[in-house]
């Protein structure tokens, strides 16, 4: 095997660990803003819940026309 051989390989090496790095630097502050976004969505979730709970739970006390008389 050659020097130039040899080069050539430590080239296409260097070559394809840069991009591997690189490539995984991306996904993952990707994975980061994607996992950031879920925990917004989530917390809006629960905030919601939370409204919806309170008034079903307010709305219950009052009695609604078609509803049995307690």
């Amino acid at each position: 095997m050659g020097i130039d051989a040899l080069l050539t390989i430590i080239t296409v090496i260097i070559s394809v660990a840069t991009s591997s790095a690189t490539l995984g630097y991306w996904l993952a502050s990707k994975f980061k803003e994607v996992e950031f976004r879920f925990r917004n969505v989530e917390l809006r979730m629960d905030r919601l819940e939370g409204a919806f709970n309170s008034i079903t739970s307010s709305s219950s006390r009052y009695w609604r026309p078609g509803d049995p008389k307690p």
